[in-house]
């Protein structure tokens, strides 16, 4: 089991700036990070994190995900009947990838209406906080709940792999609504080629695994990346929200570099001023001062 010294954005957003192989490590990387830069310490975060232990890990209904740990949340949606299992070969197909999955399929039979409130609220629940959404239907009946779904989520900017047998009672409508609304979205045929597409997605979705201490790796190269970055951006330029995205981005990946992550927490703090403010002088000047210390690498 690893540990991650994250940085909570001003999206709540957790934002990696180190990783260690210990509880009592991570702790004193966090403090080191807080005693620094006192005004970021109530901004860290230390959080397990399974990527280094365990390889997978599906939460079912009643039981519910409180935290995915670093892992991208992948949710089995589409058909949830009595007589259809098809989650148990997605999962048994997932079973080698660093993925949390949000199973909606009850092992116990729904008795009460009550029953259908809290499994509609689980799911609703759990397809909000997931990182990829995996539909796949089949059966000689629609699932109402799995379609809703679907269409929910063909308005988010979740990724999607979808499924379904050609004698799906609804598989004209579904290729229709996914056709008009996600022209670059292929209706996959198979369950195997539905899961094949999610495997795609999760190792777009994987987050970086780095690690303790700060030797590891050449932050020389790491610096200048980062230095090159910060000196691009320029105040109300077009395109500034993609650069600073896309420096948030470098500075995740940096973690594994050797770089101070009072550093790579700074850089956090900078760019946080800057969504609120585009020409926050104190953002401006949070990066500009990172800028200057990386040059000492």
């Amino acid at each position: 089991m690893a540990y991650r010294i994250n940085y909570v954005d001003s999206f709540l957003s957790p934002q990696l700036i180190a990783v260690a192989e210990t509880l009592a490590d991570a702790e004193g990387a966090a403090r080191y990070v807080g005693t620094s830069v006192p005004e970021l310490a109530d901004r860290l975060q230390v959080a397990e994190d399974p990527l280094l232990g365990v390889a997978l890990r599906v939460v079912q209904p009643p039981d519910s995900l409180d935290s995915p740990g670093g892992l991208p949340v992948i949710y089995l949606g589409g058909t949830v009947a009595a007589d259809i299992n098809w989650q148990a070969e997605a999962i048994e197909a997932l079973a080698t990838h660093p993925v949390v999955i949000a199973n909606p399929r009850r092992e116990q039979p729904i008795a009460t209406d009550a029953d259908v409130v809290v499994q509609m609220a689980w799911r609703h629940r759990h397809l909000w906080r997931c990182d990829i959404a995996v539909f796949w239907f089949e059966g000689s009946e629609a699932d109402p709940a799995g379609l809703v779904e679907l269409g929910t989520q063909i308005a988010n900017p979740v990724p999607l792999a979808v499924g379904m047998t050609p004698e799906y009672p609804q598989a004209p409508a579904v290729r229709a609504l996914v056709g008009h609304s996600l022209a670059e979205q292929v209706v996959q045929n198979s369950l195997t080629e539905t899961i094949g597409c999610a495997v795609d997605l999760i190792r777009k979705e994987a987050k970086p695994v780095v690690s303790l201490p700060f030797h590891n790796g050449d932050p020389a190269i790491s610096a200048f990346a980062l230095r090159v970055m910060i000196a691009a951006l320029r105040e109300e330029t077009p395109g500034l929200t993609m650069a600073m995205n896309e420096l948030v981005i470098e500075a995740t990946c940096a973690a594994d570099k050797g770089l101070d992550p009072c550093l790579l927490a700074r850089i956090h703090a900078g760019i946080d001023r800057l969504r609120v403010d585009q020409g926050d002088p104190l953002g401006w000047a949070e990066l500009l001062e990172v800028c200057n210390s990386l040059d000492t690498y």
